[in-house]
């Protein structure tokens, strides 16, 4: 009788234990002044999509007191971040910066309540714009950030890739 309700409830258990951690949404950082005369802070930020083991999505980074902007692609509908999930919670990505000619190499861990943020390239020298290490936190998205992206699909991965 035992293994006849194992089997019933075996299923039940598998489908409701997620596959991949949910690394979607609008995640923010402040940066704190750098010594600098004003005190006006820098920001990092990362809005992702997910579905499945792709993950892909956009940046935006300040640096300089905000004088100097990162967001990647002038056209709009290509993602400036892709990647894949290769072991739970956690992303490799690659980032395409304004302001490198070579995609930045990062990965990013889920920790539940953060994303903390690491290059993992470091023969890629990095624009000011993208920070080394950070955590990052879940914070709300206005719209915009999303630039309409509905779906990391095989035409916006090809846009992506293309360009390294």
């Amino acid at each position: 009788m035992s293994g006849l309700r194992l089997f019933f409830i075996a299923p039940v258990f598998f489908l409701s234990v997620p596959a991949f951690a949910d690394f979607a949404g609008a995640w923010h950082v402040d940066l704190p002044n750098r010594g600098a005369i004003t005190s006006i802070s820098d920001e990092f930020n990362v809005y992702l999509i997910q579905q499945g083991d792709v993950v892909c999505g956009f940046h935006y980074g300040t640096a300089r007191e905000r004088k100097k902007m990162d967001w990647g692609w002038k056209d709009e509908r290509k993602p400036t971040v892709y990647g894949r999930v290769d072991a739970p919670g956690r992303v490799k990505i690659s980032l395409i910066s304004a302001h490198n000619d070579t995609p930045i190499e990062a990965e990013l861990v889920d920790e539940h309540d953060r994303l903390v943020w690491n290059v993992t390239d470091t023969g890629n020298a990095a624009a000011l714009t993208i920070p080394h290490s950070v955590a990052l936190h879940r914070t709300e998205a206005m719209g915009f950030e999303f630039r309409q992206l509905k779906n990391c699909d095989a035409e916006s991965v090809a846009m992506t890739s293309s360009a390294r």
